[in-house]
Formats: structure tokens, sequence, C-alpha cells
């Protein structure tokens, strides 16, 4: 059974879909991405990778002898939303404020539509699935583990407490996805809250076409399968479910 957090702590959710890097003039597509954006996507900026070379005469005077820019993709945005069409892939971010799984999948599934008119031919590399979550933990703490189900363990010799942990793990799981879980705490903003961010990345390297509806959505069911195996509930009366994300 899926939940619903009024108070979910999504600080950003990613789709991700990598393809084969195509030798294409992106210039000659403007005027056809520029069009098939909805009239709201009104920012628009190039993505640009920035190369030259670089001729070293001695140890100490190294020398800059072409430097060129060059146009990789668009983005385009509206408030919370930022949608890329890159020549080596198609990406969408969901940032906070979060509202719900149909509002994201159902723009990003727009999206990937028109990139595939516009870039036909392509070869899919890898997708994935990426929700960002930032937990404020209320201080002072007795036992992390009151918390947070998966921590890192401590030496028994030392003080049993954390000023600071990273922690990331990748886990394959069935039908060749694989889950690779990042958990660390950021530096105090709040005097009585500690910032612990749950980062859960679904990939799938891909073999030939995907089916966006099913992949994704299997992702999104195994992703919240994770968050929860993550959290106490002592989490979740913080965050007042009244359903699931």
């Amino acid at each position: 059974m899926d939940f619903i957090y009024s108070k979910a702590p999504i600080k950003e959710a990613i789709i991700d879909i990598s393809i084969i890097e195509m030798d294409i003039n992106l210039e000659d597509l403007e005027d056809e991405i520029l069009k098939s954006l909805p009239k709201d996507f009104l920012d628009v900026k190039k993505i640009l990778n920035f190369g030259g070379q670089i001729n070293i005469k001695s140890r100490k005077t190294p020398e800059l002898i072409t430097s060129e820019e060059v146009l990789i993709g668009y983005m385009f945005s509206r408030e919370n939303i930022k949608v890329q069409f890159r020549k080596n892939g198609f990406t969408i971010n969901f940032l906070s404020p979060y509202t719900n799984w149909k509002e994201f999948f159902d723009i990003s599934k727009i999206f990937w539509k028109k990139y595939q008119e516009i870039f036909k031919g392509i070869k899919i590399d890898n997708i994935s699935l990426r929700y960002i979550n930032e937990i404020k933990i209320p201080l002072p703490i007795k036992n992390f583990e009151d918390y947070i189900v998966n921590i890192p363990p401590i030496p028994k010799c030392l003080p049993q407490n954390y000023s600071h942990f990273f922690m990331q793990i990748e886990v394959p799981c069935e039908n060749e996805f694989v889950a690779v879980i990042t958990e660390t705490t950021l530096k105090q903003k709040e005097k009585y809250i500690l910032p612990f961010i749950l980062d859960i990345n679904i990939q799938k390297e891909i073999k030939g076409k995907i089916d966006f509806e099913e992949d994704f959505n299997y992702m999104r069911r195994l992703k919240n399968l994770i968050f929860e195996d993550f959290i106490t509930d002592n989490l979740r009366k913080l965050f007042t479910n009244e359903n699931r994300i």
C-alpha cells in the first residue's frame, strides 16, 4: 500500500534517460525544439561544453591556444520544473515543492515524447529515477536509529554518536535494475534541526527500447519500498502521512 505524506521531504525528483551521443548539429534543430515547447516554459538556455588546447611552453607558463564552446543541448524551465534536451540524453528535474507522482510522471511523459519526435534514431544507454530527500531530524537525538534504520555502525570503543557521516550502497535488484542509496548529514543551519539526506537512485542499463510507463512506475514502486525501509514511525509522524507518495 502506497502512502502520501502531506509534508513529504522530497527536495528534488529526477528522471534521466541517457543515450549514445548523436552526431548532429543542434542549431539545425533549434527552431523545431523551441516550437515544440509549451507556452509556459519561457526560460530557455543553451547547454554548452567548453573545450580547448593548452600549449605548455614551460611549467610556469601554460598558454591557452584555442578554446571553443560546443552546443550540446537546451534547458527550459517553468517555476520548479527544469527540462533538458541534449545530444546525449533527456533529463527532467522536479524541484521542491514536489506535488505528486502523477503530475511529475505526466509532464515527463509529454516531454519524452517530444524529445523522441525531434531526436530521431536514438539509442538508449541508461535510465534512472532519483529522489533526493532532505529530512529535518529534531535535536537532541538520543539514538539516531530512532529515526533512520540503516546507518553506519560505530566501533564500540568510540562514543556512540555522530558529528557527520556519509554512506553509499549499490544493490543489484530484479530485472537488472540497480539501487544506489546515499545517506549523509548536512551542516546544521537551525539550532535544533539536523538536516539528513536520503538519496535514492534507481538505475538500469538498457539494451534496446524502454517501456516508459512500465519501467518508471516500477522504479517508483521500488523507490517507495526502499524509502519506507529506511525510516521509522517517528519520522512518519513528522511527515504527517495521510496517504503515500
